[in-house]
């Protein structure tokens, strides 16, 4: 067995060779060295700080006891003893939150839960079980996000036989639910590691990608409908769209599912900031 040693931000790192193409971990410990969670080589944490504020940073493997956190390296009992004595809470920051999803279902883990309540069901009808409590799961979410809001404008990426084009909906005076409505066969809903609700929905012709955002107060009716003309001819620029529209993935994921979100996307740290 070989190791490598080499400079890498301003740590003398350790590493054995044999493993050095398979995928690295990043741990995260406390003090007293018990493990927290692991994240993948350059993904993300959220670091919320005792005052309120909460910022995300991307974070690199250097070897099994160092890692950089957005452009500082640290040994990893460093970091823990640190964020013990700030008050941070640190967690992992995925790249996007799943509402509900029908795409890509693991049979063999429903399977196995399964099969405890229902021992003599056929491999195809704990599919067809499996099926019918996730729909049902669908409903719970809608009820879940049965809160009302505004005008919520839908910008569809729409996938035809024949290519892809731009597409929009209104909807008028709606309620957050009527978002996670399709008419695909399969469907996930989520909110993105920018606050972005979004959906990815398949048919047979291809795929469909949407991006819900809530109407300003400020926008006027000449502002919308020259927005809608540009997104419908596949024109709108995002800045644009951020002029008359507003996220609304970090409330509902604030609001009803607890989930946290940066203080500001200006204080974020992306992957390229750190190279």
């Amino acid at each position: 067995m070989g190791y490598t040693v080499e400079n890498k931000y301003g740590v003398l790192a350790v590493n054995d060779s044999e493993n050095s193409e398979k995928p690295k971990e990043i741990r995260f410990i406390t003090p007293e060295y018990n493990e927290k969670f692991r994240i993948s080589d350059g993904e993300q944490i959220l670091i919320s700080y005792p005052e309120g504020t909460k910022k995300a940073f991307a974070c690199r493997y250097i070897d099994e006891y160092h890692m950089l956190i957005g452009r500082n390296a640290f040994h990893i009992c460093e970091f823990a003893e640190l964020a013990d004595k700030l008050g941070l809470q640190i967690s992992p920051f995925p790249e996007k939150r799943v509402i509900w999803s029908n795409i890509d279902l693991n049979f063999d883990d429903w399977k196995k839960d399964l099969k405890e309540e229902y021992p003599d069901l056929s491999e195809s009808e704990y599919y067809e079980k499996m099926t019918e409590l996730n729909d049902m799961y669908l409903d719970d979410e809608r009820a879940n996000l049965d809160i009302d809001c505004d005008d919520i404008i839908c910008i569809g990426d729409i996938g035809r036989w024949n290519g892809r084009v731009s597409g929009y909906k209104v909807l008028e005076n709606c309620k957050f639910s009527d978002c996670l409505k399709t008419e695909c066969e399969h469907a996930e809903w989520f909110v993105d590691r920018d606050g972005e609700l979004r959906s990815r929905e398949i048919h047979h012709d291809g795929t469909n990608y949407i991006l819900y955002r809530a109407f300003k107060e400020d926008a006027s009716y000449d502002d919308r409908n020259d927005l809608i003309e540009k997104i419908y001819e596949g024109k709108a620029t995002q800045k644009e769209i951020d002029r008359f529209t507003e996220k609304i993935g970090i409330k509902l994921g604030e609001l009803v599912y607890g989930w946290e979100f940066p203080t500001k996307e200006k204080e974020r740290v992306s992957e390229r900031d750190t190279r």
